[in-house]
């Protein structure tokens, strides 16, 4: 029960809404001090104020080179000054450069123009995420897609069990539960048996590996290394957290999609409805790639380096291409952004995407836009019930602009649907971790897989029209349902959404 109250006080202390509220006092004890304590000095007061809040505007616009982020920072601190201020100093990115500049890709040159068997309609596609993340394109590669969490977990204990060698896990939420409980009876097993088993988790999110449950799992044999150490004062840093999922296993076999390990996403507890999700089992020379992520990342975390890069492939009877690829946040175009914006450029008859928060910047809005406008049927699928208030309405604010262009927006009936995905013209498609908003592009470590014409991407077609199945479609007269009170924090949710 102690445990259970330290861990409720440490995740209350963890969440931005604390740091908000707390600002939010900060900037009501200032009104009130300026009010009644100072009325004679005010205007100076308040002119200084403004002084300070213009030249921190001026450096916000001249460091950052993503119009969206400065302007809605500049929203921020011109409403609230003081409280503006704290909470810049507080969530800018101080310790962003050292930790991005860790995970540069030096790209080789090379050219996938030069490649005879790759088709001509997707070499550019292939080519740019190349460019962003150094991932080559493999072929038989074994793909299998799964619908739902319950059926995901089905495989995926099962080729836990079949290691023989090692295990890696890199995952942005592991919480206590059935789940954990299963998987960490598999694994102390195999550890005991001499399979090495390594965990990276986001120290942000994962707060039941404290350190001494790290060291009762390092006395058994299971090795953590933990992403962005939390610090709660001075530097919040909630930015650049790892929201990768995946699962490497013998460098044969991974996982990844939007499935962390917890019972919700497995629907073994209910929070939300049904929990809707999706992932993707990979088999062969694919999974190289995924091990290349892994691997840069825990050398990144842990001093126990791993230097061992090579096993043995099976080539796999299957057709189409396979293209993992990991994303590392910055300022500028990300390749979580730049993989959607190619498919959606490149679409010539239907774009069908599920996302639990649909809020895109500028330039995916107008790539949608503009698809749609030019006769490509365009739908995306996001909640019905949210796991985040604030982030639906900040959802369905874009709704109207993307309706109006000709995009069909359907909301998931039955809960919340977590899974981020993208298909086209039955040929390409991106299963990963990254959903269409600002902070999968700009400020999370993603990864994703693209393929053209596997197994995998054929059902995820089957399962997008079933979910359409138990959507319901918004129109004009269901957005003038959604109440005065919503529309006005939709207005002020979509100011700051590059903040949010």
């Amino acid at each position: 029960m102690r445990y259970f109250y330290m861990w409720k006080i440490t995740m209350f202390f963890r969440r931005k809404v604390f740091y908000i509220c707390l600002l939010i006092v900060l900037q009501i004890l200032y009104a009130v001090i300026l009010v009644c304590c100072l009325e004679s000095l005010s205007f100076y007061i308040s002119l200084f104020f403004r002084a300070i809040s213009f030249c921190l505007i001026v450096y916000i616009s001249e460091k950052n080179q993503n119009v969206s982020f400065s302007f809605s920072w500049s929203v921020l601190i011109l409403t609230f000054p003081m409280a503006g201020w704290v909470f810049y100093f507080l969530f800018e990115r101080r310790r962003g450069k050292k930790i991005l500049k860790k995970f540069e890709i030096d790209v080789k040159k090379y050219s996938f123009y030069d490649k005879e068997d790759y088709p001509d309609d997707i070499k550019t596609v292939l080519q740019s995420i190349y460019n962003l993340t150094g991932a080559m394109v493999y072929s038989n590669t074994m793909t299998r897609f799964f619908s739902s969490g319950e059926d995901f977990y089905i495989d995926f204990i099962n080729e836990l069990k079949k290691a023989k060698r090692y295990i890696y896990f890199e995952y942005f939420i592991i919480d206590h539960g059935a789940i954990w409980d299963e998987i960490y009876g598999i694994i102390k097993e195999k550890a005991l048996c001499g399979i090495d088993i390594r965990i990276i988790f986001d120290d942000m999110c994962c707060s039941m590996f404290t350190k001494k449950y790290r060291t009762k799992l390092e006395t058994e044999g299971i090795y953590t290394a933990p992403f962005n150490k939390f610090r709660p004062f001075p530097d919040v840093f909630i930015n650049y957290r790892d929201h990768r999922k995946i699962t490497i296993i013998d460098g044969h076999t991974a996982f990844t999609g939007g499935i962390n390990i917890a019972d919700e996403y497995m629907n073994k507890k209910k929070r939300f409805g049904y929990w809707k999700d999706t992932a993707i089992m990979i088999k062969g020379r694919a999974v190289f790639e995924m091990k290349k992520i892994f691997i840069k990342m825990w050398n990144e975390c842990s001093s126990l380096y791993i230097t061992d890069m090579e096993d043995e492939q099976t080539v796999y009877d299957e057709s189409g291409f396979v293209q993992p690829f990991g994303c590392v946040p910055g300022s500028n175009i990300g390749a979580a952004q730049m993989s959607y914006l190619k498919l959606i450029n490149n679409a010539q008859r239907y774009i069908y995407i599920t996302t639990p928060y649909l809020v895109p910047d500028d330039v995916i809005m107008n790539a949608l836009c503009l698809s749609a406008r030019s006769g490509v049927d365009v739908k995306i699928i996001t909640p019905h019930i949210p796991d985040k208030w604030y982030i639906q309405i900040a959802t369905r604010s874009n709704y109207k602009q993307l309706m109006q262009c000709g995009v069909r927006i359907y909301e998931y009936l039955p809960g919340f649907i977590h899974s981020k995905t993208i298909v086209t013209d039955d040929k390409l498609a991106i299963l990963g971790t990254a959903n269409f908003d600002f902070r999968s592009f700009y400020f999370l470590f993603e990864n994703a897989v693209l393929m053209y014409k596997t197994n995998a991407l054929r059902q995820m077609i089957e399962d997008f029209e079933k979910t359409l199945s138990v959507s319901f479609e918004f129109d004009t007269s269901t957005l003038k349902e959604i109440s005065f009170i919503k529309r006005l924090l939709a207005c002020f949710f979509k100011l700051i959404a590059p903040l949010m």
